[in-house]
């Protein structure tokens, strides 16, 4: 195997597959990526033993071939390289030769190659398949408003993913940890070939949030046990989570009696003020609703109080409401509306929180029962 291709292409194509490789692999195999000869390119592989991703680079092929190579050493060389193309090599005992083709470096490195055999490579998309593709903006905008709340607790593995559901032309995810739940639906133009309902795990979809584009399609692909994601000469593949995810119709709130009308900036500005006293095991605040404004105050005993009024629009009753400082900071940290609406009927029953700017996008958020 034997081929040049220019750093540029090279480097962004190894950065694709060495970002799902394990720090920790169940096998030492999974630390490499498997390089393969594939006409005027070169496909790039990586995979541990739930998600696989495939991506391919142009190169000038010489010797037709395959090789696996140690992700993160590889990135690192041509990283260093200097911009011009890269000489690659496969030579006796699977040795690699690597260095730049700019004769003023003389630099020259060598790593130990493994067999394409012995590489557990994914299945490839099979697009023939039931699919249905949508823009890659709208559904990598879906996921980041979702996949903060999904658990992190491995004994409940069916809460550590976001649930796709699709129905028609409507596409619904769904992610809670059990004491939050982040709702999103989107009709799209046309129907899906499938009807879908299947957890699909967060690591593959770090993976979709890093490299899915605001242009293009990209095509999906469920099947009993997997989903593939294939775009911009990227193809993910991915197991799906075994188990139930929960009703969120039953989580979701049908009515609230109170409603405060919040300028999102002012509230994410307080919430990065009292995050100064905000701890593990000290994680509340307190939010007190009166008319046309509330009251955000942390008493931490290890530390002092933080206290700050903000004016809201609010005709109810007073209220006080305990809630989790980190459920609210995150769910901010994607809102582009100026404005959200926070609804609620007593102190310890579900919060609804509403983005301005879109009707279908819901967070609910169960208050903390705390004293004093």
């Amino acid at each position: 195997m034997k081929f040049t291709a220019p750093k540029d292409k090279m480097v962004k194509s190894i950065s694709i597959a060495e970002s799902i490789i394990p720090s920790r692999p169940q096998m030492q195999i999974l630390k490499n990526i498997l390089l393969e000869t594939n006409g005027n390119k070169v496909n790039a592989t990586s995979a541990d033993l739930e998600v696989g991703i495939k991506n391919k680079f142009d190169a000038n092929i010489e010797n037709e071939g395959s090789i696996t190579v140690n992700g993160s050493k590889f990135l690192g060389i041509i990283r260093e390289l200097p911009d011009a193309d890269i000489f690659f090599e496969v030579e006796e005992n699977n040795n690699i030769s690597i260095k730049s083709t700019n004769t003023s470096v003389k630099a020259n490195f060598t790593l130990k190659g493994i067999q394409k055999e012995d590489f557990p490579a994914p299945h490839d998309v099979d697009i023939d398949k039931p699919h249905f593709s949508i823009p890659q903006k709208d559904i990598k905008e879906m996921i980041r408003k979702t996949i903060f709340s999904i658990s992190l607790e491995t004994s409940r593995h069916y809460l550590n993913g976001i649930f796709f559901e699709t129905n028609g032309n409507n596409l619904k995810l769904v992610s809670t940890d059990g004491r939050r739940l982040a709702y999103i639906e989107k009709d799209f133009e046309t129907k899906f070939d499938q009807e879908v309902r299947a957890i699909v795990p967060q690591k593959v979809l770090n993976e979709l949030v890093r490299h899915l584009e605001d242009e293009g399609l990209v095509d999906i692909v469920f099947t009993q046990n997997k989903v593939f994601f294939s775009f911009n000469d990227i193809n993910i593949v991915s197991s799906l989570i075994d188990g139930n995810f929960p009703d969120y119709n039953q989580v979701i709130p049908k009515s609230q009696e109170k409603f405060a009308k919040v300028n999102t900036q002012i509230l994410a500005q307080c919430l990065n003020r009292s995050s100064l006293y905000v701890e593990d095991k000290f994680n509340h605040i307190k939010v007190d609703f009166s008319k046309n404004h509330i009251v955000i105050s942390i008493n931490n005993a290890d530390i002092g109080t933080f206290r700050e009024e903000l004016s809201v629009e609010y005709d109810g009753d007073p209220i006080e409401i305990a809630l989790n400082h980190k459920y609210l900071k995150e769910y901010l940290k994607d809102v582009q509306s100026s404005e959200i609406l926070i609804e609620m009927n007593t102190p310890l029953s579900p919060v609804t929180i509403k983005n301005e700017n879109d009707e279908n996008y819901i967070y609910v958020v169960m208050p903390m029962k705390v004293s004093g």
